[in-house]
């Protein structure tokens, strides 16, 4: 009996010697393949009776490797079994659509590898393994050492040695602890690919079924002929005693017997016409419950990225509370000492500290956004001078005798009028306004924009009142807008 070949596709090396070991006890030989590319590679030169495949390996997984064995006229043949740790209905129903045979577990019972080996054709009915190959190295296995591997493998082209291949092994473990995403990243590409591997596997079986049942119909003639046809002896010579119109009557009326021929074909063709109309309907059946199944899971990862958008949207909402209240504190709190005075700058040594303050905090916490700054005139009751301007007038002033109700700067929104030469001097050369990357606005508004934050009550009369209210509105405040 010629000797039966296996190749075993895993990316595992204890996993490929412990698979050779089992099936060397059935005197099979065993070739290796690391990875999916290396196997198509050596199929491209060699033929083997049955190949053992692992789900999970770098660069093609075992599925798509199979999809590509069966794809090829050359190779669809060849079973394909998947050797693998994964389980489920799922996996093997996909398995066997893809056009595995079915999936043998790593941890196999020699009874179960047996039987499986009997199906394949493997191994005869009655064989049996030519000894418990496996007591050392399970022992070696158990022990925790790491089993010798051959220094060459042969194959039926001479000698090679497999190479592993560097392999992250936290891949495998993230494969494994989550197998509802490992379908679910199969999605409608799988679905594409099941069903024309099912069209394919179709109209094979279907041409199939046909061609057995034509070679059974042309057997079941050939007998028929054979048990109705008389001996050429006898054909011419009739049996003595016997009268030769008694001699034809005995072989039966030749119209009958082309009936009955003419009737098989047609029972034949009856009997595969139920066959495919059945097989169609189971076909149909499993396409459809495949078809089922992953639309549940498409309807289950839409669901989890609802919900984790909806989640990070809620996220972004609490962050965002969080971040306007804090930036409300530290607006408040900049925001406590406003006030400037009548002839003063509003913008002064003083605003340049805090200004710098303010942003090298913002930087360290990694804002991004504007700082503003802004100048708010307050409403004064001012005297006039003797060589031009206004001052302010004598506190026991009535307000009809104030020279002017405002501020000399109610018209103007320029800048450069409010502020220091020593502010003005920050503002170009400090990094923290230029490089940064947090942008600085000052403000000059004019009376119209300007906002009070007190206004005079109606019963004060005097200048001192009134200019003590439009003291408190004279002021700089700070606003801080991130960017949204």
């Amino acid at each position: 009996m010629t000797a039966k070949r296996a190749l075993v596709v895993d990316d595992s090396r204890s996993a490929r010697i412990s698979l050779q070991r089992l099936l060397e006890q059935y005197h099979i030989a065993v070739d290796f393949a690391e990875s999916g590319e290396e196997a198509l590679d050596y199929l491209k030169h060699h033929l083997v009776d049955a190949i053992f495949m692992d789900h999970t390996m770098p660069g093609m997984d075992g599925l798509e490797t199979v999809v590509a064995i069966k794809s090829n006229p050359r190779t669809a043949t060849i079973p394909v079994m998947m050797y693998t740790a994964k389980e489920g209905e799922v996996y093997v129903s996909q398995a066997r659509a893809l056009g595995a045979l079915g999936v043998l577990p790593k941890q196999v019972q020699p009874g179960v590898l047996l039987e499986m080996l009997r199906k394949l054709g493997l191994v005869e009915a009655d064989a049996a393994p030519a000894g418990d190959a496996m007591q050392p190295f399970q022992a070696m296995e158990a022990a925790g050492a790491d089993p010798v591997v051959p220094r060459a493998v042969r194959s039926a082209a001479g000698e090679r040695n497999p190479q592993r291949t560097s392999y992250n092994s936290a891949d495998k473990s993230a494969d494994a602890a989550d197998p509802d995403y490992d379908q679910q990243a199969l999605g409608a590409s799988v679905q594409s690919v099941i069903r024309k591997v099912l069209s394919e596997q179709h109209l094979q079986l279907r041409s199939d079924i046909l061609s057995a049942h034509r070679e059974f119909a042309r057997q079941v003639a050939h007998e028929i002929l054979a048990r109705e046809r008389p001996p050429a002896a006898a054909s011419t010579v009739a049996p003595a005693g016997v009268p030769e119109g008694a001699a034809h009557a005995a072989s039966g009326p030749r119209p009958q017997r082309l009936g009955w021929l003419l009737a098989i074909p047609i029972l034949v063709l009856v009997l595969l016409y139920g066959l495919s109309f059945q097989e169609r309907a189971t076909l149909r059946e499993e396409t459809a419950r495949l078809g089922t199944q992953l639309d549940g899971r498409d309807r289950e990862l839409e669901a989890l990225r609802t919900a984790r958008r909806n989640d990070l949207d809620a996220e972004r909402a609490e962050a965002d509370d969080r971040s306007g209240a804090l930036i409300g504190a530290l607006e408040w709190a900049l925001n406590q000492d406003p006030r400037v005075g009548y002839d003063e700058a509003a913008f002064d040594d003083r605003r340049a500290v805090e200004l710098d303050a303010l942003l090298g905090r913002l930087v360290a916490a990694g804002f991004r956004g504007t700082v503003r700054i802004e100048s708010h005139l307050g409403e004064f009751c001012l005297a006039s001078e003797a060589g031009g301007g206004y001052r302010l007038a004598a506190p026991d002033t009535a307000l009809d005798g104030c020279a002017l109700l405002g501020h000399p700067f109610d018209q103007s929104t320029f800048v450069e009028e409010r502020m220091s030469a020593s502010f003005a001097s920050y503002l170009l050369r400090s990094p923290l306004v230029n490089e940064s990357g947090i942008d600085v606005e000052v403000v000059a508004l004019d009376r119209d924009a300007s906002q009070p934050l007190e206004d005079a009550p109606a019963s004060v009369t005097s200048a001192g009142e009134w200019n003590e209210i439009a003291a408190r509105n004279h002021r700089v405040r700070f606003a801080i807008l991130p960017v949204r």
